[in-house]
């Protein structure tokens, strides 16, 4: 049996009553909170008891400190001799228990804990003002890719991911600042009458966007079809998570050794930059390393498309070198393939190149045919053709004034596809071609 349990910290800064109704839920399951860490909440097992719990905020502490201040042992002095225990704290957030159902409560002047709170998010706010500024600036920049290549991002779950992350991030500071602001507003009204008004945070919405990000990650790590992305994640999380607990393991060692707040700050920010430009430089190296040998290179070789040069003219493929790369999410896939000469027989062959769109959703397709058709709009016009030599709904071809192109779009229920030859095809060509590609 566990002696020990951890969870996130996914309560709002502000939240001091839905802190302290969890900790008495746990406290009823046999979980006592022994500390908060910067990786979420540390628990020890006890018996289960009735116990009430109180969270309050001492603004002049600091994570850096090396030990408690003077301030805030006088208050946590106060509190035992009213009958509370303190539990843990973390910088400011002084979290104190007690077994005796009439104990005093700590605060008991509304105005005053309204104060402390207040100047609590002094220290919180500029940085969820930062995030949101940061989220909106990439939320802007991923939802202009998207109307400005909207084939490409439809068809990577990858883009789909961090378009979820920065959405989700989005949503979640709106509405933690918006009920912050509310409540405070209507706490000011309720401390003129000597109440303090219960708080209520986002902590939910919270885990929803959690939930969302991770099932969007694991999506995306699923679905994804580069080699090698999928040990370039998890080796970055791994980094990422090795340098929080290096950063955080040199603030506890210089908190012990009783270095000033000020200078443990100061030497902690050095040692996170260093240590960020350490794991930057290594991971730079790793994938530079990684798309020399071909890990991470969007094309694959592939010796198996659907369509080959020898199957529309007849001739050999040998000399020739198969590409292929794909990307897929939720409402498009998208796979391209490429047939070239080997260059390194100096061989001069004709060449093929095409990309099969699949999706379920009309308005998808119909948005691969809008794009593809634009893409062309500079230099020339896709033309109808007879859609019946591909066997397919409806195809085009491609004209510069009055000249027939060797580009061609074919549409089937659910697929679009787009193919350009060397060469103009026979008819004979197109209809041995709409069978192949058509049903791939």
């Amino acid at each position: 049996m566990k002696n020990t349990r951890h969870e996130l910290f996914l309560f709002s800064f502000y939240d001091v009553t839905g802190m302290a109704r969890h900790l008495e839920k746990m406290a009823a399951k046999g979980w006592m909170l022994q500390a908060i860490t910067p990786f979420g909440l540390r628990y020890r097992r006890i018996e289960p008891k009735a116990l009430r719990f109180t969270a309050c905020y001492y603004p002049p502490a600091s994570t850096f400190d090396p030990e408690p201040g003077e301030g805030q042992l006088t208050l946590q002095d106060f509190c035992a001799w009213s009958g509370w225990e303190l539990a843990t704290s973390q910088g400011q957030l002084q979290i104190f228990y007690t077994d005796r159902p009439n104990a005093t409560p700590i605060q008991t002047d509304p105005a005053i804990e309204l104060r402390l709170i207040r100047q609590a998010g002094k220290k919180v706010l500029p940085g969820h003002l930062l995030l949101l500024l940061l989220g909106l600036l990439n939320m802007g920049m991923n939802l202009w890719n998207l109307f400005a290549q909207p084939l490409f991002w439809l068809s990577s779950a990858a883009s789909l991911f961090g378009l979820v992350c920065w959405a989700s991030l989005l949503i979640y500071l709106t509405a933690d600042l918006g009920c912050y602001f509310f409540w405070l507003r209507r706490a000011e009204k309720a401390a003129e009458q000597g109440v303090f008004l219960p708080t209520r945070g986002c902590g939910r919405l919270q885990r929803v966007m959690l939930g969302a990000v991770a099932l969007a990650g694991v999506y995306w790590l699923c679905t994804e079809q580069l080699p090698g992305m999928r040990q370039l994640v998890l080796v970055y999380l791994a980094g990422f998570a090795l340098l929080l607990a290096a950063v955080n393991g040199v603030k506890g060692l210089l908190r012990r050794k009783k270095v000033s707040a000020r200078r443990n700050l100061a030497l902690t920010l050095a040692a996170d930059v260093m240590l960020a430009l350490v794991l930057t430089g290594a991971m730079g190296w790793g994938i530079l390393r990684a798309v020399q040998s071909g890990q991470l290179s969007a094309w694959q070789l592939d010796t198996t498309p659907p369509l080959t040069v020898a199957q529309l003219t007849g001739q050999s493929d040998e000399g020739y070198i198969f590409q292929f790369q794909q990307q897929s999410s939720l409402f498009l896939s998208r796979r391209v393939y490429a047939q070239q000469s080997d260059f390194d027989q100096m061989t001069q062959l004709p060449w093929m190149e095409y990309t099969l769109f699949d999706t379920d959703f009309p308005s998808i397709r119909q948005l691969c045919l809008d794009e593809l058709f634009a893409a062309a709009a500079d230099y020339g016009q896709f033309q109808p053709m007879d859609a019946s030599l591909w066997q397919a709904d409806a195809a085009w071809q491609l004209w510069e004034e009055y000249e027939a192109q060797n580009v061609y779009i074919i549409a089937w229920p659910g697929r679009v596809v787009r193919l350009e030859t060397d060469w103009l095809l026979t008819d004979q060509q197109m209809v041995l071609a709409g069978r192949q590609l058509g049903q791939t």
